[in-house]
């Protein structure tokens, strides 16, 4: 996950000057790692309040309820009135498409990170992203160069990704981390074969 992090950040950057990103879902907190140290401010939207959190946690100057009607108005009151210019979609659908799409400003960038088969389509006007100059950029497999960049922030004491784990389980109870996940009570599982 880390490598593909990095792909999408690295594809993402040449697309968008990140005035106030956002970034939606759990698996935001690789791209807070690897966008904090940007002179921006970033977003984090997601339904779970332990995950705003952790958004908090990792740098997020707002983290907000998905759920929240007020958010565009939020964001564009954090943006001077211009919209966001780049929305990271970690589980894209038509629904945060659409959010997302809300958000931008004229020119602004939709990074797809996470998609799966079989949803239904995002239902865009094509002369919406026409007239307002809306890129849409996805990232899936990465290079060898990329696994060895992400090898790399893997070794920084910045880039602690065990602070994403919040439950540590013997492999006996595989089944027990599958429910907590299952059920949302957890973010990240760490199952230790040999405990």
């Amino acid at each position: 996950m880390v490598v593909l992090a990095w792909r999408a950040s690295e594809a993402a950057s040449a697309h968008a000057t990140f005035n106030l990103p956002v970034l939606s879902s759990q698996p935001c907190m690789l791209f807070l790692a690897l966008l904090r140290s940007q002179p921006i401010q970033l977003a984090a939207l997601d339904l779970r309040p332990d995950r705003l959190e952790q958004a908090r946690d990792w740098g997020a100057t707002l983290a907000l309820d998905a759920a929240d009607a007020a958010i565009p108005a939020q964001l564009l009151a954090a943006t001077g009135g211009r919209g966001v210019d780049l929305a990271v979609l970690t589980v894209a659908n038509a629904a945060t498409f659409a959010q997302a799409l809300g958000l931008l400003r004229d020119g602004g960038t939709i990074l797809i990170f996470g998609a799966k088969p079989g949803d239904p389509p995002a239902a865009t006007e094509l002369w919406e992203l026409y007239r307002r100059e809306i890129t849409v950029i996805s990232s899936y497999s990465p290079s060898p160069a990329d696994l060895h960049e992400a090898l790399e922030l893997l070794r920084r004491p910045d880039f602690a990704l065990e602070r994403l784990v919040t439950h540590q389980l013997p492999l006996d109870q595989i089944n027990q981390g599958m429910q907590l996940a299952r059920a949302q009570q957890a973010i990240k599982v760490l199952v230790r074969p040999n405990k």
